[in-house]
């Protein structure tokens, strides 16, 4: 009822339903209750209460959501409850609030809030549950039921015994060690006092966070270096949403007037910069909702006579899964190098006739099967030289898997192997909320799969991974879970860094991922593929074209 008269916008009522909810015994969770009344308290003019009422919303419900079984088919629903009506509307009152009144404290407190529900993301995602669960040993499961006996004798009002305190460490210690996705610096040292120091100090010299928040109302920016921190408020979901969808559009297609919207897009989101930030060379993007499909690389900084500077010049951009999910990657050293790509794809493919036994005429008329149904991808005639030169721009050992060998099975077994670097050169299939790589076909003529929640399960560690086919960096964003793909199976199985495409792109013989695997032998991944834009764009051959090279970006929480 309160909920009820809070819509129809009868405070008085609200309110008093609201107390009397809290005080009941049986009721719905502290933490949205206690959103609820924030938000009553906000909508009468009380700001410096509802403000506390929304901060308790959050640590309350930061509590509750530990306890909250990661295989639990009901994820996904409540990450997403929880930042629309906790998160959110405290993300948003201490941003608005900062921004009015210039009080830092309350930036730095919509920062965290905004982090800490990220943070969460990896395993709350129903596509990815079960992977998760798998994951988990049990000894996490046997403290994460001690963790809820502990808490439900305690009152939501108090504070958390010294025994929950504990055991949330143990339970976030687990998650780091366990590869899903948590860093040592886990939500309950984050959230105290000098929490933004310490995640200041995690920062390199060079490196500058850039977290976003698109509202409905208003959107903000957060930007962070070592030795500083600033909010600004910017444009709206919605017109932020346009811009990005004309100007990714227009780029992809190769229409003029791609550059005048890639410079009016950058001054939307970047023009009042901070000084420090600005100058950073490495930029490390958190990033939601459209967002997730800019091109941030090919965005026009500035001209040089009518030469448009585009930010790939000045910054390498990597979108990271959020600040608590920051680590550094491991040496690769020598590490070796597995490439799977030019599978059989086709029954009139000679490669499969002849490991079939089909060398007869019919073996054309044959057709491929997957999910039961006939279907036929096209070879990527260019993905056989792209291994190759791939394989001999890193330089060290290899294991490349083509033609038949790029089957299903011989995938798994080499991945299990721990390769430091990943290189997948097939078709990538879309199904629902899913995503699936498109392995040879088998004896049986059937397209055999490799499916996201199957990557997820896997074990890289620190691994690089590139998927060079159609649109392997897109999925499904939802709120509060991030964007849903295989860039994001592949952190939970533990890769320090993803290259994925934003769209299809030519069937080529790898020049910018050959680039990449040389340029990663001296510099961090971003890096790495940053010159290799560079050097695509200054090629003055048709790679030049944004529409090739800023199609490749750079996923993952490791740097």
């Amino acid at each position: 009822m309160g909920a009820v008269m809070l819509a129809e916008g009868r405070l008085e009522e609200a309110a008093r339903y609201t107390d009397r909810a809290l005080r009941s015994e049986v009721r719905a969770p502290d933490y949205l209750l206690r959103n609820q009344r924030g938000r009553i308290l906000m909508a009468q003019g009380s700001r410096a209460e509802a403000l506390k009422e929304l901060r308790d919303a959050v640590n309350l419900a930061s509590g509750w959501r530990v306890g909250v079984l990661p295989a639990s088919a009901s994820l996904t629903a409540t990450n997403r409850g929880l930042e629309q009506k906790v998160f959110l509307s405290f993300v948003e009152a201490a941003a608005d609030e900062a921004v009015r009144t210039g009080d830092r404290r309350w930036a730095e407190e919509a920062f965290e809030a905004m982090e800490l529900n990220r943070a969460a993301s990896l395993r709350e995602s129903l596509t990815l549950a079960d992977a998760w669960r798998r994951k988990a040993p049990g000894e996490y499961w046997e403290k994460l039921g001690r963790l809820r006996q502990v808490d439900s004798k305690v009152l939501a009002e108090k504070p958390r015994s010294e025994e929950s305190q504990h055991l949330r460490l143990e339970l976030a210690e687990i998650e780091a060690k366990s590869g899903l996705g948590f860093s040592p610096k886990n939500s309950e040292i984050f959230r105290g006092q000098s929490s933004l120091i310490h995640f200041q100090h995690g920062l390199g010299r060079s490196e500058v966070l850039l977290s976003f928040h698109l509202g409905n109302t208003e959107s903000y920016r957060w930007e962070l270096t070592r030795n500083s921190f600033r909010l600004r408020r910017i444009a709206a979901k919605g017109k932020i949403r346009q811009q990005i969808l004309a100007f990714s559009e227009a780029l992809r297609s190769g229409r003029t007037g791609a550059d005048e919207l890639g410079e009016e897009l950058y001054k939307e989101l970047f023009a009042d910069l901070g000084q420090e930030a600005a100058a950073g060379p490495s930029w490390l993007m958190a990033v939601e909702g459209t967002l997730f499909q800019l091109p941030f690389a090919a965005l026009v900084t500035g001209r040089t006579g009518t030469r448009a500077n585009y930010l790939v010049t000045k910054h390498s951009v990597q979108t990271i899964p959020g600040a608590l999910l920051l680590s550094t990657l491991p040496e690769l050293g020598t590490g070796w190098f597995l490439g799977i790509g030019d599978p059989v794809y086709n029954v009139a493919d000679l490669r499969w006739r002849k490991s079939s036994g089909m060398d007869s005429f019919l073996g054309f008329f044959r057709p491929a099967k997957a999910f039961g149904t006939p279907t036929e991808f096209g070879r990527l005639v260019g993905s056989d030289a792209e291994l190759r030169s791939s394989a001999s721009s890193w330089a060290g050992p290899a294991v490349l898997l083509e033609g038949m060998d790029a089957s299903r099975a011989r995938s798994l077994d080499q991945v299990s192997k721990s390769p430091a670097l990943v290189h997948l050169a097939t078709h990538v299939v879309s199904s629902g909320n899913t995503a699936m790589i498109a392995l040879s076909l088998n004896r049986s003529a059937e397209v055999e799969f490799l499916k996201m929640a199957e990557v997820a399960s896997l074990h890289v560690p620190g691994a690089i991974v590139a998927m060079t086919g159609c649109d392997t960096g897109g999925g499904e964003v939802m709120e509060g879970a991030g964007l849903l793909g295989l860039t994001r199976a592949w952190e939970m199985a533990g890769a320090g860094a993803v290259v994925a495409t934003s769209w299809p792109v030519l069937d080529s013989s790898g020049d910018i991922l050959s680039l990449f695997y040389k340029n990663l032998r001296h510099y961090p991944a971003a890096e790495a593929l940053r010159r290799s834009q560079m050097e695509m764009l200054n090629s003055a051959a048709w790679q030049a074209r944004p529409s090739y090279w800023a199609a490749y970006q750079i996923t993952g929480g490791a740097r």
